[in-house]
């Protein structure tokens, strides 16, 4: 599955929906349509490409390829079974010929017979040869019987697994046929050689170059799709680390508290330490206090100088900042405010799911707008192109494009507010309006406006078992 997801990166996501949910079906034909709709990406002949894709992938029925995909693999899994019962029987009767007594004397009486071959005459050893000899078609009489004691069983078994090797090669047939339809089908969306005619005419009659400048088009528009998804998913990440350092940080935090505590202890009793020894020196400061005074002097003279000192050099600092002062706060306010959105970004993309539902909702609207423009140009060039080939039945397609396009395109806003109700209240605004809508509209406009109804899953059927051959199945 992630080789499916790379091959899809960059292609709409609609047409990747379709083509993980056939993924779900058929995983090679899957592939094979991945592989179109991610071939020329940059080309509008690959626009159109993939807009044939998405038709071809919304008309198909893959329900009857899900079942004989499914047919197979139950198919597979039956073959394997029967064919480990047959080898698992073969080991059991070697084992058994291997274990038996006759079988083992007979061995050990070769063995001797062998040993005294060693240093024996050329006719003494030809008569102990014919005894070898003789010895090995006892084991081999054996194991004859052995075998035929299991012939039967090994007999259903063998039958068996030949009835389901042809069961799964018969499954596999009818699969194949389904896949060689589906890929024919998904290589007929990567044919444009009507509009490369069409282009080649209009460039040699006015020498103008229109797929290349539809090229540069969609060169620009995947460009710009690039460029918005790649700065959101780095927002996203920029979010995600930010409130994880901070995590961090403050789980850093907490480690130290203790060792404040531990900090504040030490120092109480530093302050102690230094207390007594402060009452010992009083003793003797009692001894010097006529020199206090003069001390005194000294000591307000000196601090006089410094405050002197300090005014200056603080008058100095503030005349240079002065100018640069209101930056700075402008500055330092910017500053605050984005590590306020920063972490309030963060706060939200954490803790809150409505927020990411309603991302999700945003972001889907806007790809929902996208896909019906790109669904209307598609459709005004299949609508052009028919009608300077004559192909009719593609001219009325473009038609029905274009304005199945304006139909998504004044739908989707509306569509986007119902997913919006339905992911953060759980309202399901669609579902009571088609309710009210089918008691009064005919079905097919009930199905126009708020979209087919997707159908159940037909069940399986359930395999059939046939008695006499130990309840193995018979039906893949």
């Amino acid at each position: 599955m992630a080789e499916l997801d790379k091959q899809l990166e960059g292609v709409s996501k609609g047409i990747g929906t379709l083509v993980k949910n056939l993924a779900d079906v058929n995983k090679g034909v899957a592939e094979n349509a991945a592989g179109v709709a991610n071939a020329n990406k940059d080309t509008f002949t690959g626009f159109l490409t993939r807009g044939k894709l998405r038709r071809a992938l919304e008309k198909a029925d893959t329900a009857e390829l899900k079942k004989k995909t499914e047919q197979v693999s139950r198919a597979e899994k039956a073959n394997a079974k029967a064919e480990k019962a047959v080898a698992d029987k073969q080991a059991l009767i070697e084992k058994e010929i291997d274990e038996s007594k006759k079988v083992a004397d007979v061995k050990a009486k070769i063995a001797i017979l062998n040993a005294a071959k060693e240093g024996a005459s050329t006719e003494k050893q030809l008569e102990i040869q014919e005894q070898i000899n003789n010895e090995s078609n006892v084991i081999a009489a054996e194991a004859l019987r052995i075998q035929g004691k299991h012939a039967d069983e090994l007999g259903g078994l063998v039958s068996t697994q030949e009835q389901k090797t042809s069961a799964l090669e018969k499954r596999m047939e009818e699969r194949n046929v389904l896949e060689k339809d589906f890929n024919s089908k998904i290589a007929e969306a990567a044919q444009n050689e009507s509009f490369t005619e069409f282009n080649d005419a209009v460039k040699g009659l006015t020498g103008i170059d229109i797929g290349g400048g539809l090229d540069t088009v969609v060169e620009k528009y995947n460009q710009i799709k690039t460029v918005a998804s790649t700065l959101f998913k780095a927002s996203k990440a920029f979010i995600s680390g930010m409130w994880s350092m901070m995590k961090s940080m403050w789980g850093h935090v907490k480690k130290l508290g203790p060792m404040l505590v531990a900090f504040g202890a030490a120092s109480m009793a530093f302050l102690a330490s230094m207390w007594a020894g402060i009452a010992a020196m009083w003793g003797h400061v009692k001894k010097f206090a006529l020199l206090i005074p003069a001390f005194i002097a000294a000591s307000i003279a000196f601090v006089a100088s410094m405050w002197t000192s300090l005014t200056a050099m603080a008058s100095a600092a503030m005349a240079m900042l002065a100018p640069a002062l209101p930056f700075i706060l402008i500055g330092l306010a910017i500053v605050a405010l984005a590590a306020m959105l920063i972490w309030g970004g963060m706060m939200l993309y954490e803790k809150s799911e409505t927020f990411r539902e309603i991302v999700d909702v945003v972001m889907g609207y806007f790809s929902s707008i996208i896909e019906a423009i790109g669904r209307i140009f598609s459709g005004f060039y299949d609508f052009f192109v028919g009608l300077f080939t004559g192909d009719f039945d593609m001219m009325f397609g473009g038609i029905k494009d274009v304005f199945g396009g304006l139909w998504d395109l004044i739908k989707a806003p509306f569509v986007a507010i119902g997913d919006f109700f339905k992911s953060v209240f759980d309202i399901d605004i669609w579902g009571i309006l088609r309710n009210l809508a089918s008691k009064i509209l005919p079905d097919w406009l009930v199905n126009r406006i708020f979209g087919a109804e997707a159908e159940p899953e037909p069940p399986l059927e359930p395999p059939v078992t046939m008695s006499g051959f130990q309840g193995l199945c018979i039906w893949p």
